[in-house]
């Protein structure tokens, strides 16, 4: 979701946009062959809008849209390919570049951020 903000990020401050940007590409090396629209379709599959407000949607929400919707279906199946080659490792890593970003967006910005993981 960052890619979306991210020249918003750049105008706010162009050294904070770099240090963002060197980020992001930490991320595409990790998951080559995850195509940026592969992750936007992701992405907005997973995010619905409630009174104006966005936010993720719940997994009995997720799973309704997409065993409804054939082409959400299509369209989120190289997510899927891609999801199912996850190693715990490279989500360990991918973790560590998020919190680092948003602890550079929390230092600029003063916007609280955290990163909530499952229990689970």
């Amino acid at each position: 979701m960052i890619e979306g903000v991210y020249s918003d990020l750049v105008t706010f401050d162009e050294q904070f946009g770099k240090a963002i940007k060197e980020k992001l590409k930490d991320l595409e090396r990790l998951m080559k062959g995850f195509h940026k629209y592969d992750r936007f379709a992701l992405a907005d599959a997973l995010i619905e809008c409630e009174k104006g407000y966005s936010k993720v949607c719940s997994y009995l929400a997720f799973k309704q849209h997409y065993e409804q919707d054939l082409l959400r279906s299509n369209n989120l199946l190289p997510a899927r390919e891609f999801l199912s080659t996850l190693s715990g490792q490279m989500v360990k890593n991918a973790l560590r570049i998020i919190e680092e970003m948003l602890e550079q967006i929390k230092k600029q910005t003063k916007i609280p951020t955290t990163v909530q993981q499952s229990t689970k």
